[in-house]
């Protein structure tokens, strides 16, 4: 049974046995189109159900659109003319209202609507018009963003075993971690104390190796101010005619103390160097990592709370692979956090799922990515 409203209502109702019992629909022709594709295609065997309910219905709106649309675009068979401008009309129209939205700033382009709605416009040009016809659907989103949902697209399109779980599993780790690092000091410290081995979801595993910090960091040996108060007297202000009010000595850090994490692997060059430019760092948490192989790695505590290894140690492998489990680390540590890398993030099966992570993170204000070249201050 069909009913169709004069509002936004849009459903499909299945019986316990499977079977499609009723259509609900607006008067459009997309609408009316996708919920009949779910009546004759949606199966249980497509329902992922270990993702949010939003995850899993968009990517079987996606699913359907490429593999399923009624006019397969081919010679014999195209969506005819009248179809093709409502629907075209009605999705230029939805990513219109998307963009105003976006330029009056009550959303972000990296946000999770944005992207739904993005890549199921997509799905549905692709359906009707092939190969080629998405890329103008995507374009609200980051550049890292259009490139992962191309990706997407192209595992549902595919069509193979196993495809919507894959792809569902990709985004819901994107957009909804399930567990995303607390602000809270004491949560964050109970996460501490756990042992120093972070299994991700992927299979890798990364070792935190707290290095013995004996040296006193520059910044904490040179960070010094001219102020109204402190414990120390800057002793040439006695000397002058006029006692000035400021004349104590107080620290001051080149930059606010935070969290620096350092991509050691081997495409981010001479790793000597990245040691020595890491020794000019401000009083900050100061970390790097690299990995070994598509399994495991290891992150270095090099420097904090003004102190800092005497000499780092060098990793024994100079592969990526634990930029995901590193970049989990950097989120639990102390704002600002700032990652010096290439963004060559490989080696891992997410890895190209982490390289569009840090992008949103990056987006979102998080944390700050710099090339190494111009991430350190040097003294020259």
């Amino acid at each position: 049974m069909h009913m169709e409203h004069t509002d936004e209502t849009a459903m499909t109702l299945f019986g316990a046995d499977g079977v499609c019992t009723e259509i609900h629909t607006p008067p459009d022709a997309l609408r009316r189109i996708h919920e009949a594709m779910h009546a004759r295609h949606t199966e249980k065997k497509h329902r992922v159900k270990d993702v949010p309910e939003t995850v899993a219905q968009i990517v079987e709106d996606c699913r359907l659109h490429l593999n399923h649309w009624p006019w397969p675009n081919c010679p014999r068979c195209i969506t005819p003319p009248v179809i093709d401008r409502e629907v075209s009309a009605f999705v230029a129209e939805s990513l219109n209202r998307l963009q105003d939205s976006i330029a009056a700033g009550k959303i972000k382009a990296h946000e999770w609507p944005i992207f739904a709605d993005s890549i199921r416009a997509a799905a549905v040009i692709y359906g009707m018009h092939g190969y080629g016809g998405q890329a103008r659907q995507l374009r609200l989103l980051p550049s890292a963003l259009q490139n992962f949902a191309e990706k997407c697209l192209g595992t549902l399109q595919s069509n193979k075993r196993g495809a919507s779980k894959e792809v569902a599993h990709a985004i819901a780790e994107l957009f909804f971690p399930s567990g995303p690092p607390s602000d809270d000091p004491g949560e964050r410290s109970e996460e501490k104390s756990k042992p120093k081995t972070y299994n991700a979801k992927s299979g890798v595993s990364m070792e935190i190796i707290e290095l013995p910090l004996t040296e006193r960091c520059k910044a904490e040996e040179d960070g010094l101010r001219i102020a109204s108060s402190g414990a120390r007297i800057h002793r040439p202000a006695l000397r002058r005619p006029v006692l000035s009010p400021r004349m104590f000595v107080r620290k001051a850090y080149d930059e606010p103390a935070g969290t620096i994490l350092v991509d050691a692997s081997g495409s981010m060059g001479n790793i000597n160097l990245i040691f020595k430019l890491m020794q000019n760092e401000p009083m900050a948490t100061i970390a790097y990592y690299a990995g070994a192989g598509r399994t495991h790695g290891w992150l270095y505590v090099y420097a904090k709370n003004g102190w800092r290894a005497a000499e780092p140690v060098k990793p024994c492998s100079s592969g990526n692979t634990v930029d995901g489990p590193a970049l989990d680390w950097l989120m639990a540590q102390d704002a600002p956090r700032t990652i010096i890398t290439d963004r060559g993030f490989c080696g891992a099966p997410d890895s190209d799922l982490q390289i569009v992570r840090l992008a949103m993170l990056e987006a979102a204000g998080d944390v700050t990515v710099r090339d190494y070249t111009d991430g350190f201050k040097t003294e020259d």
